[in-house]
Parts: C-alpha cells; sequence; structure tokens
C-alpha cells in the first residue's frame, strides 16, 4: 500500500475519533457519550499497534525505543501539563489566592501530573493527558510480549493484563502511577492493532473487500451492529478510571470491531478530507487543550452576555472546542515555522 495514502487515511480516522472524543468531554447526552466511550481510547491503542513498526524496534533495541518514545510522549506530556498549570495558577491569582494557597495548588498540582493522576480533583485540566505517559508504557510492554515467539503465550498474558486491572477494580485500588494498569490492557489492544493491520494488508483479503460491494457493505453493518449491541450491553466505560462496564469482554469485542470501521471507513469510504486530515494530524493540541478550552470557555459564557441569548450546551462547547483548537493549530504551526526559519538562517 503507497505509504502517502496509508498515511492520509490514518490521519483521517484519527481526526474523526479525536473530535469524537471532543464531544464526549463535552456534556452530550448520556447515549452519546456512551458510544463515544465504548471505543474511543481502545481505538488510539489499536491504532498505535497498527503503525507499531516490531522489526524496526527489534533491531534497534529496548533502549533506543524507550529514547524514542519519551520524546513522542512524555516530554510533550510535561510540556502541555506545564502550560495548563500554569494557565490554573495564574487564573488563581486573579481569583484572589493568597501567596500560600497560590503555593500550595502549584505543587498540589506538579506533584499530580508527576504522578499522572488523572481525575479532575487532582489534575484539573490535564486529565486527558493521561494518555500519553499510559502508551509510553504499553509501547515497551508490547515490545517485551513480541519477545515471546509462542502465540498462546502471548494470548495467556493478554488475559492476565486483564485479570491484573479487574481484581485491581475490584480491590478499588487508586490508580497507580502513569496507569502502569491500564498500560497492561492498552499492549493487548496494541497487539491486536499489529495483528489487524496484517490483516487488512493482506492481498486476498483486500480484493475480497473492494471486489465485493455488497459483501464490504454487509461487513461494515455486521461491525457497527456488534459495537452497538456490546456497548448497550455494557453501559458507560471508563478506561482513565478502570471502569470497564458490566460485561468487559463485550467492551473488548465492540470496541475493537468500531475501531475496525473507522479505519475502513477512512480508508475505503472517505478516502480524502482536508479537515479531518488537519484535525488527525495535531490530536496532540485537542488533546493537551480540550479541557482547557471547555473549563475558560464556560467562565467566560457565564460572565458575558452571550449567557442570556444561547445556552452553554454541549453543541455550543463542541463548537467552540473546535474553533479554538484550530486556532491554536494555527498558532502552533507559526511558531514551529519560525524556529525552522530561525535555524536555517
Amino acid at each position: 500500500m503507497n505509504a502517502r495514502f496509508r498515511s492520509e487515511y490514518i490521519d483521517i480516522a484519527r481526526g474523526i475519533v479525536i473530535i469524537l472524543m471532543l464531544i464526549g468531554h463535552s456534556g452530550a447526552p448520556d447515549i452519546i457519550t456512551t458510544l463515544i466511550y465504548g471505543f474511543h481510547m481502545p481505538f488510539f491503542f489499536i491504532l498505535s499497534g497498527f503503525l507499531y513498526n516490531r522489526e524496526k524496534w527489534e533491531e534497534k533495541g529496548l533502549k533506543n525505543l524507550v529514547v524514542s518514545k519519551f520524546k513522542a510522549y512524555i516530554i510533550p506530556y510535561f510540556v502541555l501539563c506545564g502550560i495548563n498549570i500554569g494557565l490554573e495558577l495564574i487564573y488563581d491569582l486573579m481569583s484572589g489566592y493568597s501567596f500560600e494557597e497560590f503555593s500550595q495548588e502549584g505543587v498540589r498540582s506538579i506533584l499530580w501530573a508527576l504522578y499522572s493522576y488523572s481525575t479532575k480533583a487532582r489534575m484539573g485540566t490535564s486529565v486527558p493527558l493521561w494518555f500519553l505517559p499510559c502508551i509510553f508504557l504499553s509501547t515497551i510492554v508490547v515490545w517485551a510480549v513480541f519477545k515471546l515467539r509462542s502465540r498462546a503465550a502471548k494470548c495467556l498474558m493478554f488475559m492476565a493484563f486483564w485479570g491484573v486491572n479487574l481484581i485491581l477494580g475490584a480491590l478499588k485500588s487508586p490508580i497507580l502511577p502513569w496507569h502502569i494498569g491500564i498500560a497492561l490492557i492498552g499492549a493487548g489492544f496494541m497487539m491486536a492493532g499489529y495483528y489487524i493491520r496484517k490483516v487488512l494488508d493482506n492481498k486476498d483479503v483486500s480484493k475480497v473487500m473492494s471486489g465485493n460491494p455488497h459483501f464490504y457493505v454487509g461487513f461494515m453493518c455486521f461491525l457497527f451492529s456488534v459495537f452497538f449491541l456490546c456497548t448497550v450491553a455494557t453501559g458507560k466505560v471508563d478506561i482513565n478510571l478502570r471502569k470497564f462496564g458490566t460485561y468487559p469482554g463485550l467492551f473488548i469485542i465492540g470496541s475493537t470491531c468500531m475501531s475496525v470501521f473507522v479505519l475502513l471507513l477512512s480508508r475505503d469510504v472517505i478516502g480524502s478530507n482536508r479537515v479531518l486530515k488537519f484535525f488527525g494530524r495535531n490530536t496532540i493540541v485537542l488533546m493537551g487543550f480540550n479541557y482547557t478550552i471547555n473549563y475558560y470557555s464556560k467562565i467566560f459564557w457565564q460572565k458575558s452576555i452571550l449567557r442570556g441569548i444561547v445556552s452553554y450546551n454541549w453543541i455550543v462547547v463542541c463548537i467552540l472546542d473546535i474553533v479554538c483548537c484550530a486556532v491554536l493549530i494555527k498558532i502552533k504551526k507559526r511558531i514551529d515555522m519560525h524556529k525552522a526559519l530561525s535555524t536555517a538562517s
């Protein structure tokens, strides 16, 4: 498959799901939120596995993998947390906090960010960033699991990962540092993504899918139906808080089916979409500032004349999120361009 085409449809798939994430965080109706939470985080783990280059990292080794992924995930995590904490502290000062309260809040925010304890009470507007240290650990786990040559051993390892998390959930264990427990589940989804790519890239499979439109439509309907039924049966999940719904097994099946559905939809149906590619290539911005925009836009809305004209509902929240994130992405690109020109000169 053409590398450029793969990059484009992957960006489109990312764009679809990151916008759905914004909707899920906007206070949308329960049925919409339940459906989005039923697959959006597994999708990002599956996509990471889909793109995981096993041969490259087996050749380069664990040290190079850790260094590369640290730069890709952990440095942006701390930079974005730092920006969000800075904005929160500035707002605290403007709200009349004393120096002692300001100092305590600053230290508290920094410590919880180092831990990555992703609840609003502890990490505030940085909550969505929990995924970055988690996927960092998941990638390391995947590298280690792929050292096992036996597929049976890998399956047993995947079951053990889920077992650990179900036990931790039953014991009502607090969130572990950097979501170590969830990283094990994320590794399982990554492994699924790795093998999904092999299936979708198979020439015989592609021939069947492209040569039989009725089969393709039927298969897509099947994937979505399985996802819908599994999600409705399971109820709302939240991986971040280790809430896997009534039937964790159905959650795994449903989220995997929907992830494949989005990938196929992006590759075979949508094909090209500038808006989705734009957001798909800049998911880190939406992840980093989604809660920030929601928090401060609500304060602004409540103090402006807009409050009496339009209610601050989930649709307004989504529009503000998308517009503000688009502006931030443009600013980021300008800064990156300026740095590149400065370096070149």
